[in-house]
């Protein structure tokens, strides 16, 4: 995807912008952290604000909260107000913040975040992240102190799809 990236012509700025995304990922799972960190603190800092450059601080907080901290990664993620446009990544920012602040030791504000990301996707269009959404607002239950929401989780669990790109 890297290479893929550098032989796109210039002419196709779309194209290589994705091409880049998808080479931050691939080092991402592959376990270069570092390498994932650099692709995309690179593209942060040339990109206009809107939903191409907040997946991308999206991504960089990922990278970042198993590099460095959940408090750097919410960081990122709380100023990340350009993904208005785009429901589906407001979905993936907010969930994204219910496990960050959760790591963090705020269960309230983890709770929060993740009804917020349940509000703005649905269970009935299929989305495959609306599982682990489930299960991090049962998850934020339970250490609230609300005792373990069984209900919620089995159904989490009966939802989940063996394809889904689960980060935890």
């Amino acid at each position: 995807a890297e290479r893929a990236h550098e032989l796109t012509p210039a002419g196709d700025p779309h194209e290589r912008e994705r091409r880049w995304i998808q080479a931050g990922e691939y080092y991402f799972v592959a376990g270069n952290l570092d390498r994932a960190r650099q692709i995309f603190e690179e593209m942060a800092a040339v990109l206009d604000a809107g939903p191409v450059r907040a997946s991308v601080l999206r991504r960089l907080a990922k990278v970042r909260y198993r590099n460095d901290s959940c408090s750097v990664a919410a960081q990122l993620l709380t100023g990340l107000a350009e993904a208005d446009q785009n429901v589906r990544l407001r979905a993936q920012v907010e969930r994204d913040l219910a496990w960050a602040v959760m790591l963090c030791g705020d269960m309230g504000a983890a709770a929060v975040h993740a009804r917020s990301a349940l509000e703005l996707i649905s269970e009935g269009q299929g989305d495959p992240m609306y599982a682990e959404v489930l299960a991090a607002n049962a998850m934020a239950e339970f250490l609230q102190g609300h005792g373990l929401p069984a209900d919620t989780m089995r159904r989490a669990i009966d939802l989940e799809s063996a394809d889904a790109d689960t980060p935890i």
